[in-house]
């Protein structure tokens, strides 16, 4: 896995990337996200499937681990389930009942808040 340094990336700057892309991307095409969402109700229901969809909830959990770790967290790797399990509730509620405002008054805020709030934990260096 790719490693970074602690405080390589600060809370607000890395809220504002994921809620940017993740947000334009819903918004460009919300079937995508509707697909993806069915694939893995799906895989509950077909066990042929669930390897693939075990790949891709490690491929978002590492993504999470990575931006967790380079933010400072304490625990990078127990908080990217918190993480992608936030993002994926918001993404859900987004394309469920859309909001215009969603990126600058939804998103970003409550991501500043979810990551603020797993790196202040992090002790003091020194």
């Amino acid at each position: 896995m790719l490693e970074l340094a602690p405080s390589d990336i600060d809370v607000a700057g890395w809220a504002h990337a994921v809620a940017s892309v993740l947000a334009a991307d819903v918004e460009a095409d919300p079937v995508r996200h509707v697909a993806f969402v069915e694939l893995v109700l799906e895989g509950t229901r077909r066990p042929w499937l669930r390897e693939e969809i075990e790949r891709w909830d490690r491929a978002h959990l590492n993504l999470a681990e990575l931006g967790l770790r380079a933010a400072g967290s304490p625990d990078p790797a127990g908080d990217a389930q918190l993480v992608v399990a936030a993002i994926t509730g918001l993404l859900l509620g987004q394309i469920a009942s859309p909001r215009p405002d969603f990126e600058d008054k939804v998103f970003r805020p409550a991501l500043e808040r979810l990551f603020s709030s797993l790196v202040a934990e992090r002790a003091p260096a020194g």
